[in-house]
């Protein structure tokens, strides 16, 4: 008897220990588990601010993840980061937002711990499968003779099948990031590559040409320029390249050089035939501006370069005149200023440098669907 009492003792310390170290551990999972579902709800009721109504879709996930802590998963290939997405401005939920973008777009999303997924799909959820009322009723039937079959009339030569199934690559998920699911397609259709393609074409005015009709089309970190200049006295054509960059929804900055054909002028004498060419290089900052959908304005400096060289009678020759002179009487194409000059009475050519100013408006043709 008393053998037994101790070993029931012993069973009953055995089980308050396992009580002891399990219980505790199970019972701050679930509570932990109760509260992540609760913040969890509760950042998607946590208000920001929406400082606009068409914002793109990069900057809006940016804006909610900074103001909420939400983390968000996408497919870049099916929602282009660049795409305009209309919501409400001003003071409201995550949740109405999610909402709006769900109206305008058809973007679903689903919600995982503290991460939204997006997805082109609705979640689906599994229907219910009634099944009929079925009544076994047990039926005899008379014994049939027993055929055997060969085991190689059971599948047929050359015929085989195979199920393939597509892959599913998803990119780690860092916090404060936005991270890609990316569904590899099981065609072999190759993906297509989208490029910002965009064509500008609006007017300039500067101190040199009054008025200048021009055409901007490529890429926006390369895209080439023509224009056709005039200050409604001397006329060229121009031509170069602009690079870009973005620097916020609303504004870029340019960079621009340009250059463009000899503007010539001839000056006849009883003695001799004397030609002037000048030709005019530019490098240019520019920052522009949106104004609605469609146009854009431009101001900036640019860096003039005017070269300018001197022929008699076919070849070139030095003017033998002070500069004064030959600004007077032969230089046809006058800056406004100069902060440099090499001019030499004995030299056959010459170049000017001066800053100056340039003001565009700009008209964005939407030939392509990407926005620039």
């Amino acid at each position: 008897m008393l053998n037994a009492g101790l070993r029931t003792i012993q069973y009953i310390s055995v089980v308050k220990d396992v009580i002891n170290k399990v219980v505790p551990p199970v019972l701050i999972l679930i509570i932990a588990g109760i509260s992540a579902y609760g913040q969890t709800g509760s950042r998607l009721q946590q208000k920001i601010v929406v400082p606009a109504e068409n914002i793109r879709f990069d900057s809006l996930l940016h804006l909610i993840s900074k103001q909420s802590g939400v983390k968000f998963s996408l497919n870049t290939r099916k929602f282009p980061p660049s795409k305009i997405i209309h919501v409400k401005k001003g003071s409201q939920p995550v949740a109405q937002v999610l909402a709006d973008i769900k109206a305008g777009t058809g973007i679903y999303y689903t919600l995982l711990d503290s991460h939204i997924i997006f997805a082109d799909n609705p979640p689906h959820k599994k229907e219910e499968v009634i099944l009929p009322t079925v009544h076994h009723h047990k039926k005899i039937l008379p014994a049939k003779p027993v055929t055997v079959v060969p085991l190689e009339l059971h599948s047929l030569a050359g015929i085989s099948r195979s199920i393939d199934t597509p892959s599913i690559h998803i990119h780690a998920i860092h916090p404060g990031k936005l991270s890609q699911v990316i569904n590899n397609p099981v065609s072999a259709e190759k993906s297509r590559i989208e490029l910002p393609l965009f064509v500008k074409a609006g007017v300039t005015a500067e101190e040199f040409f009054y008025m200048n009709t021009g055409i901007q089309a490529g890429l926006p970190f390369l895209y080439g320029i023509a224009s056709y200049n005039t200050n409604f006295k001397y006329s060229n054509f121009r031509y170069g390249l602009r690079t870009s960059i973005r620097l916020t929804d609303s504004w870029r900055l340019h960079l621009m050089v340009t250059t463009g054909n000899s503007i010539k002028q001839t000056y006849d004498s009883s003695r001799m035939n004397r030609l002037v060419k000048m030709r005019l290089n530019k490098a240019a900052v520019l920052a522009e501006r949106k104004l609605g959908r469609h146009f854009t304005v431009q101001l900036g400096l640019s860096f003039n370069d005017l070269q300018t060289k001197y022929y008699r009678n076919g070849v070139e020759a030095p003017l033998s005149f002070p500069e004064p002179t030959a600004d007077k009487r032969f230089n046809f194409l006058k800056p406004p200023y100069s902060i440099w000059s090499n001019y030499s009475p004995s030299s056959s050519s010459y170049n000017k440098l001066w800053i100056g100013m340039q003001i565009g408006l700009f008209y964005n043709i939407h030939f392509f669907k990407t926005r620039y």
